[in-house]
């Protein structure tokens, strides 16, 4: 499995971007963004967000080596769930609780 740094350096290399521009666009500092490409940092899920988003990708591209694992996702819609859930903390507490009913619902069905 790739790790974050090497997929981070393949695809600011394949948008034709240079660290500094990278630094730029997501306001990363050039030094973070190397230690992140050389293995020496782990960014934070809020920075990987950040740069998915100013590099156009989802977050699952530096998760899953898989392009067939992010084709099931994306057909089944998981994506949209995966966008509202980075909002999960702003949620009122009534519709954490109904979340957490469904999925243990779900579970209790597997079972």
């Amino acid at each position: 499995m790739q790790k974050i740094g090497s997929k981070l350096r393949k695809l600011r290399k394949a948008k034709n971007l240079t660290v500094k521009e990278v630094a730029a666009m997501t306001g990363f500092s050039a030094s973070f963004i190397y230690a992140v490409e050389q293995e020496r940092k782990n960014p934070c899920y809020e920075n990987i967000q950040l740069l998915c988003e100013k590099l156009d990708v989802p977050p699952i591209y530096f998760f899953d080596d898989s392009k067939s694992s992010y084709d099931i996702i994306m057909e089944n819609g998981a994506m949209e769930i995966m966008d509202l859930l980075l909002d999960y903390d702003k949620w009122p507490q009534e519709d954490k609780n109904s979340l957490k009913a469904f999925i243990n619902y779900q579970k209790s069905k597997k079972d």
